[in-house]
């Protein structure tokens, strides 16, 4: 018996004016257990980041996905580090086409809280890949229209400019990051 995992970008549907494209099913057959958590639009289709537990039950194999506009996948890129576990926290589109994707590290053998950054480009390969410390595990992600990049976790925000170089650390002093988003003046609004 052959397991399917559906996905449906349902983004296609709502955004069919802007990007003119239709929606799709996309059936990912690596094994009965795939989810995919985030979807942005590339100019040739769509890029969908997820991860996977395998038959064996090992779990947190994250990746992203390039699928054409017909649903066909055009590339795949494992998202890894070392012998960690990874998990999809964030996925969106840069300026000139670019990915930004970050995940969380999980690791027996690892005390602090980790995050895997990667810039891909519109084929799948890799712009840069980077491994950040956050004090606690990673939550989300937003973008300036510059492709600064902002992660944050619960209690801290690292912004991280174009080109994955890291620019500053800011602790929230107690307070809890629960989103975060730039404003049009570049200023960052957390709540």
């Amino acid at each position: 018996m052959t397991y399917r995992s559906l996905t449906f970008c349902a983004i296609g549907a709502i955004a069919i004016p802007v990007v003119a494209q239709t929606s799709f099913e996309h059936a990912d057959q690596r094994t009965p257990h795939v989810g995919y958590s985030f979807c942005t639009p590339l100019a040739t289709g769509w890029a969908v980041a997820g991860g996977a537990i395998d038959d064996d039950g090992s779990t947190g194999h994250a990746f992203q996905v390039g699928l054409g506009a017909d649903g066909d996948t055009l590339w795949e890129h494992p998202m890894t580090y070392s012998y960690a576990q990874t998990s999809v926290q964030g996925l969106a589109t840069t300026g000139n086409g670019d990915l930004i994707a970050s995940a969380f590290l999980v690791d027996c053998d690892m005390l602090l809280s980790l995050f895997l950054a990667e810039r891909i480009a519109p084929d799948g390969s890799t712009v840069w890949s980077h491994v950040f410390h956050s004090n606690d595990p990673l939550h989300g992600m937003d973008l300036t229209a510059g492709d600064t990049i902002a992660f944050y976790s619960g209690h801290g925000v690292i912004i991280v400019g174009p080109a994955g170089d890291s620019l500053s650390f800011f602790s929230t002093n107690g307070a809890f990051v629960e989103k975060l988003v730039w404003d049009v003046g570049q200023t960052l609004m957390t709540s």
